[in-house]
């Protein structure tokens, strides 16, 4: 275990932002990087480290196993080695939607969970990348800037009117896939 306090992350959903939404993805069979996410990945890397932060509420709905998403999680690394992408971590809510519990994104408990395991992480300079609002709306509560993927999860009016989904807030980058969030971010950076 190695000591990430203070360390700026970027903090991904998984399914449509790294992988492909092809819904429940749960085996290798249907597991599919989304074009673009590895060499998205590697430009993130070079500036932040990488957490994963997905709701996987198909092993609470007993459509898969714990063992199955293991599975899908250990091939996505080394997906991403080809690319030399290291992951620091993986964190994710097995739970269903009504089980009310504190680790569903938007509510926190993940981030609860990587902090216990690695120290706190400075928020200010750090990034929440996914494709639906409640990934938006988790970086705004723990303070990281925010860049949403265009998906089917939402539409425009949504950010205009600020849904309850997101508690109000808008993301910083809206983007069209975790490669321009990276380019988009990497200019940021580099400022």
């Amino acid at each position: 275990m190695y000591n990430l306090n203070g360390a700026k992350v970027v903090f991904l959903d998984r399914d449509g932002t790294i992988n492909v939404d092809h819904g429940f993805v749960c085996n290798l069979d249907n597991f599919e990087l989304c074009e673009g996410a590895g060499r998205g990945l590697q430009i993130l890397a070079g500036h932040f480290d990488l957490f994963v932060v997905t709701n996987q509420s198909g092993i609470g709905r007993a459509m898969y196993t714990l063992q199955d998403m293991h599975s899908v999680h250990t091939h996505m690394r080394l997906a991403l080695k080809k690319y030399g992408v290291h992951l620091a971590d993986v964190f994710y809510c097995p739970h269903a939607p009504d089980a009310r519990c504190g680790c569903r994104k938007p509510e926190v408990g993940m981030i609860v969970q990587a902090e216990l395991k690695y120290g706190l992480f400075d928020y200010e300079h750090s990034w929440m990348i996914g494709d639906k609002l409640t990934d938006i709306s988790l970086g705004h509560r723990i303070g990281t800037k925010t860049a949403l993927l265009r998906s089917n999860y939402w539409r425009d009016a949504d950010l205009k009117y600020g849904v309850q989904k997101t508690d109000g807030f808008v993301p910083t980058l809206v983007c069209d896939s975790l490669l321009d969030a990276a380019k988009k971010i990497e200019e940021l950076e580099n400022g």
